[in-house]
């Protein structure tokens, strides 16, 4: 066995019971929930080096020899058990999908069903998701400012966001057409196990959406020509929960020029891409049709950044001029309003058997 147990003090010479017998009150106030242990995640075996020492159940443990332990699944979110040997002197290690439930007369967690039950875990997690979502303990499913919640018990839990939707590329702009705007249609997302201690209190705020782009504008010329792309879908707002953050979304990607059925036409400009303008539409070869307007660059955010640009003007026609403009790219999330529907989301779970 790689864990051996450390005897209590004894409050020999009897003559002097009652001062040992404080003496080793306060001894074990002490050392009760203390767990000086340092495991370490390799990606598919678990670590916990030499040196460390556990309390469970009123006794000490000491690790005498590293421990390695191989995860079945890797990227699950894995908790150590000690599993004391019936020789009542030594323990082990072994893996655990939970956490167990905090006991606060004896500062740690202990697992209260099934093989481990009545055994401690340590106070630690391996990186990955939670088998299960657990208990739900506060959600935001709206835009809005930071609210603060207490999550009241010790214990382990598990934060979950999505930012809001952004990305999204506009529609080619049809025959005397303008395409449509993008729709924002990608977001990002974050799993982040955490302890909490009972004591500090979390914020978390949702963010929304990004906007659709604008249409492109029809062909100036013959109706023949093309019309402008549409501009990309807007960059999606983050969702934050304290220091864990979804990151900012990019601004949607513009929309590319659309083509004609005709085949005098020219070809629609491609569309303009995180604030960027779309490009010129391009006449067919060899005739004297002119090159569509540029896409329309993105709103400017209140960090200087763009969001996505607009699409490409499109072509026009051998006989006509130029094509449409292609359409605005769509605004940040910052610019929804606050309560709004479309958003992420901000969902903290408390985990435990």
């Amino acid at each position: 066995m790689s864990l051996q147990i450390i005897e209590n003090p004894t409050n020999i010479p009897a003559g002097f019971v009652d001062g040992y017998q404080r003496q080793n009150t306060q001894s074990f106030a002490v050392r009760v929930g203390l767990d000086t242990t340092e495991p370490f995640d390799n990606g598919t075996t678990i670590t916990v080096p030499v040196g460390g020492i556990v309390e469970a159940g009123g006794i000490l443990y000491r690790i005498t020899s590293q421990i390695t332990l191989t995860k079945s699944v890797p990227d699950r979110a894995w908790w150590i058990v000690l599993v004391p040997a019936t020789d009542g002197l030594t323990a082990s290690l072994a893996l655990h999908t939970s956490p167990g439930v905090w006991d606060s007369t004896r500062q740690g967690c202990y697992i209260t069903t099934g093989t481990h039950a009545g055994r401690r875990t340590l106070n630690w997690v391996s990186w990955g998701n939670p088998l299960s979502a657990g208990t739900s303990a506060f959600s935001r499913t709206t835009k809005g400012p930071y609210t603060v919640e207490s999550l009241g018990t010790k214990g382990w839990y598990v934060a979950r966001l999505r930012s809001g939707l952004g990305m999204g590329n506009g529609a080619a702009g049809d025959f005397g057409q303008g395409g449509g705007g993008g729709v924002p249609n990608s977001s990002r997302s974050l799993e982040v196990v955490f302890f909490h201690d009972g004591q500090k209190r979390y914020s978390g705020k949702v963010g929304g959406n990004g906007f659709n782009g604008n249409a492109g504008t029809s062909g100036t010329g013959g109706g023949s020509n093309m019309g402008g792309g549409g501009g990309g879908g807007g960059g999606g707002e983050e969702t934050t929960f304290e220091t864990y953050t979804t990151w900012d979304m990019v601004g949607g990607t513009g929309g590319n020029g659309g083509t004609s059925t005709w085949a005098s036409a020219g070809q629609g400009g491609a569309g303009g891409t995180a604030g960027n303008n779309g490009g010129n539409g391009q006449g067919t070869i060899g005739n004297v049709g002119g090159g569509g307007g540029p896409g329309g660059s993105g709103q400017r955010r209140f960090d200087n950044f763009r969001d996505g640009g607009g699409g490409g003007g499109g072509g026009g026609n051998q006989n006509s001029g130029n094509g449409g403009t292609g359409g605005n790219g769509g605004r940040n999330g910052i610019y929804r309003d606050e309560g709004a529907s479309n958003a992420g989301f901000c969902n903290i779970f408390r985990l435990g058997n």
